[in-house]
């Protein structure tokens, strides 16, 4: 696999609506790129949400609840670890934060070319 996209969601504080994470996730799934995996990494998010978000993706993306509260940088690095156990390693990782998508924010419309131009760049200059 060419990229893992690692989705880092959080359920402590002001948690947005489940709608913001389908638009995220949906910017996702809809990139011009082949041989890559959406994994939602959540500390804390409420259980109605993240069954709401299981009940539409599936098995289209992947997933690790944490149930401790841990720092951003350790559930990123956590779930990449769970992840790489049961499904073996990516070529690269990519965080996102839960408050960004892959929209054009003046357009408002899915740029399908991010994750591409993002792996192009990370070959380019030799995994930088």
């Amino acid at each position: 696999m060419k990229a893992l996209i690692v989705y880092n969601t959080c359920g402590l504080g002001a948690t947005p609506p489940t709608s913001h994470y389908i638009k995220c996730i949906d910017s996702f799934l809809q990139q011009d790129f082949e041989d890559y995996r959406v994994l939602l990494s959540s500390c804390k998010l409420s259980p109605t949400v993240f069954k709401e978000l299981y009940k539409k993706y599936k098995d289209k993306i992947s997933y690790v609840y944490h149930h401790e509260v841990h720092t951003v940088n350790t559930t990123f690095n956590k779930a990449v670890q769970e992840y790489v156990k049961e499904k073996g390693p990516a070529e690269s990782y990519v965080y996102v934060d839960s408050g960004c998508s892959f929209y054009n924010p003046e357009t408002n419309k899915i740029d399908k070319t991010i994750l591409r131009n993002m792996y192009n760049t990370f070959k380019k200059y030799n995994h930088s």
